[in-house]
């Protein structure tokens, strides 16, 4: 922008999948950063002319932006901006793949020229060199870590399978001398030491699927789900029950059900993944609402669809990280 004395500027990342130029990184005519509120909102790849320059990989400047039909007019009128200029270059990796577009905007004084476009063409190669670079250092870093990773589940995962056995042993020793157990609390002794056992075991199970789950993303190799009859409110509780003194007590936040904890919900589901995603969304959700807000789970029956909904009281997201996460899907 300094070097062209251009008063605005945008950096626009292609996605692929959904086809869309992204507004990555924007700089508004007075300077500031994700200026006229543009981070995180995104055009069609050929809309525009950003999108011409992508499409067409060549290098445009428009002095007379007004009475180019190309021009997305709709982003000037949503965000109460005038673009009178423009100049744009494609940010293309060596090697020749598309990254994106590199777009300035409103001269300060005079019209865009070619030594403008020289010196921001020199700019764009420079910036995608760069991202190159960084690139491939962030996927050497990553290999290093996926393969110390890997190598630290399988040595947890041995010492996992090494505990069952012993548990199993105990659990049958444990039968054997409750079997002879008499007196007034016999019956309370049993059933708590049952529970604890059972406990354990299940935590066993549990930290041995976790590490099935980590040797699979290590592999690169998709989950496997374990579908069992499971009952949802069951295992929804659960988790509810490991979160509610935290949220009640630490954030003050009340957790609601919206569902009969006595009543029970069953069909086939791996009881597991759907374990973490209600332990996780719940969470999350206290973690982002306000000291007297509200999380509510709320289980039913919908067309013949199990539904698991949870809501809360917070701020919600951005529009442009809502933006960002739901790319390439449709949203009613």
């Amino acid at each position: 922008m300094q070097a062209v004395d251009a008063s605005g500027g945008s950096i626009l990342l292609h996605d692929p999948e959904s086809r869309k130029l992204w507004f990555h990184h924007v700089i508004g005519a007075d300077g500031q950063v994700a200026g006229f509120g543009l981070y995180g909102v995104a055009i069609q790849d050929d809309e525009g002319i950003a999108g011409q320059v992508f499409q067409t990989q060549a290098p445009y400047i428009e002095n007379n932006v007004r009475d180019n039909p190309q021009h997305a007019k709709r982003i000037d009128d949503e965000f109460e901006y005038e673009t009178r200029n423009l100049i744009t270059v494609p940010l293309r990796y060596p090697g020749g793949a598309l990254l994106g577009v590199m777009q300035l905007i409103n001269k300060r004084e005079g019209d865009f020229t070619d030594d403008d476009l020289t010196v921001l063409d020199i700019v764009a190669s420079i910036s995608t060199m760069s991202a190159e670079n960084a690139e491939l250092v962030n996927k050497a870093k990553k290999s290093q870590v996926m393969d110390q990773l890997g190598r630290v589940v399988y040595d947890i995962t041995n010492k996992v399978a090494r505990i069952s056995g012993p548990v199993e042993t105990l659990k049958q020793a444990q039968a054997k001398a409750l079997k002879d157990l008499v007196g007034s609390d016999a019956a309370a002794i049993r059933e708590d030491l049952q529970d604890r056992l059972q406990t354990i075991s299940e935590s066993i199970k549990e930290l041995q699927r976790y590490m099935d789950f980590m040797t699979a993303a290590v592999a690169g190799k998709p989950i496997e789900p374990q579908i069992r009859e499971n009952d949802l409110i069951a295992v929804t509780e659960r988790q509810l029950t490991l979160l509610e003194d935290e949220a009640e007590g630490t954030q003050k936040v009340t957790l609601k059900r919206e569902y009969d904890p006595k009543t029970t919900f069953r069909f086939p589901f791996d009881s597991f993944l759907i374990e973490r995603a209600v332990f996780n969304l719940v969470n999350n959700a206290l973690k982002a609402t306000p000291k007297g807000g509200t999380v509510s789970v709320r289980i039913a029956e919908e067309e013949g669809n199990a539904v698991l909904e949870v809501r809360d009281t917070g701020v919600g997201m951005p529009p442009y990280v809502l933006a960002r996460i739901l790319a390439g899907y449709t949203v009613g």
